[in-house]
């Protein structure tokens, strides 16, 4: 899921000249709503669960808790769990991988652009 996000945000980059630190997701999203590229709602949840696994933090996992409680293991409850890994929190399913691939697909050109 890493590398998915990695690879959108990569070609979001390319695309809108957005490389400087402070060029966060919302910045690319807005960078590519003025390029005509809607980006799927799904992309901001993928990147909060990209951010939960790199950083491994209550915090992240509470920013996808927040917008996906689903992502989550059954009866999961970050008022009463406390694991030392948080990332072990999550447990996706097949639906749940392949709503975030298209959403990728979804969320910028057809092909990589041209150098």
């Amino acid at each position: 899921m890493i590398a998915l996000y990695h690879a959108w945000e990569r070609v979001a980059r390319s695309m809108t000249r957005k490389t400087g630190s402070k060029d966060n997701h919302m910045a690319l999203e807005a960078a590519l709503a003025g390029e005509g590229i809607t980006v799927a709602p799904e992309m901001d949840q993928l990147r909060r669960l990209i951010n939960l696994v790199k950083h491994n933090s209550k915090e992240k996992m509470l920013q996808l808790w927040e917008v996906r409680k689903d992502l989550f293991y059954k009866d999961f409850d970050p008022e009463v769990h406390f694991p030392d890994d948080w990332s072990d929190t999550v447990r996706l399913n097949r639906d749940q991988i392949e709503v975030f691939f298209a959403a990728v697909l979804a969320s910028g050109p057809p092909h990589a652009p041209k150098a």
